[in-house]
């Protein structure tokens, strides 16, 4: 497990739910994974996981954005291949694997550098049987990006896989 640690990265709540589900400094550090993984692992396969659906959208934005401006990671997307690229929420890669995965938790700090003890799904009963899933899809390694710390949030606060996660964190620092 490789963490990748991000420093200021900040959104927006989403309106509805309060969280702050994505940031741009998160987007932009996986679509450079993937592109990474394409140059220097090109026949292995690879899947991102996100533990939201609007973060997953913005990560299929941006790389489609990315495949536009680079051949090279288009061809790499498009090739045939018995394990296509994709991106999926923790509730839709239960039935996947790949060679790699990156775990883009999809989770940052308010405008006013608040972070939240909410992490969707993660958060609720079966949170932990999420994160297992997530854990156990990669055969070779999983990267892991994330917008803080585990010091940075108070593991009383957690619950189920929010939970489990901090322990994964703290055992990565």
């Amino acid at each position: 497990l490789n963490a990748h640690y991000l420093e200021n990265a900040q959104g927006s709540p989403e309106p509805t739910s309060g969280l702050v589900e994505t940031t741009d400094a998160e987007v932009h550090k996986v679509i450079e994974l993937i592109y990474n993984h394409a140059q220097r692992r090109p026949k292995e396969s690879l899947m991102v996981i996100t533990a939201s659906m609007r973060h997953a959208h913005r990560i299929e934005v941006a790389l489609d954005e990315a495949a536009a401006r680079r051949s090279d990671l288009a061809t790499w997307l498009g090739r045939e291949t018995g394990e296509p690229f994709t991106v999926l929420t923790l509730d839709q890669a239960s039935a996947e694997s790949r060679d790699r995965v990156i775990f883009s938790l999809g989770y940052g700090r308010t405008p006013h550098g608040r972070l939240l003890s909410e992490f969707g799904s993660l958060s609720r009963y079966g949170g932990d049987r999420l994160l297992a899933v997530v854990l156990t899809r990669a055969r070779r390694s999983i990267d892991l990006v994330t917008c803080f710390r585990p010091d940075e949030i108070d593991p009383a606060r957690l619950e189920y896989g929010a939970l489990a996660l901090h322990e994964i964190l703290a055992g990565t620092e």
